[in-house]
């Protein structure tokens, strides 16, 4: 794990698909970083593409999130974890289902 620091840096526009976690510049940046350390945990970047192939993965399972509820398991994947691992799941993905069909940006690989 790398150095603490008690600074966070704002992003000016961040550019993601995760639109839902997409804050340059957290209000809490500071309690995030304390919890993270006191819990003995670790924070890591993952792309958009990590994100939708996370979400595929998990739609072909049974589990419907948008890009932004894949995180923590675009997270597991990049980590390569293995065992008893916990992934908090969060926005359902008939939220953007109409975004997805109007954009046709992105489909799900089922």
């Amino acid at each position: 794990m790398g150095e603490r620091t008690w600074r966070v840096v704002p992003v000016n526009d961040p550019k993601t698909i995760a639109t839902a976690i997409a804050c340059g510049d957290p209000i809490d940046g500071i309690a995030a970083l304390e919890a993270i350390w006191e819990s003995g945990g670790e924070a890591l970047r993952v792309s958009d593409d990590e994100r939708f192939s996370a979400r595929d993965i998990l739609a072909r399972n049974g589990i419907f999130v948008e890009p932004s509820g894949a995180v923590a398991y675009a997270g597991i994947l990049k980590k390569k974890l293995e065992g008893t691992v916990v992934a908090v799941a969060t926005g359902h993905g008939s939220r953007i289902c109409m975004e997805l069909i109007k954009s046709k940006k992105r489909k799900l690989n089922l």
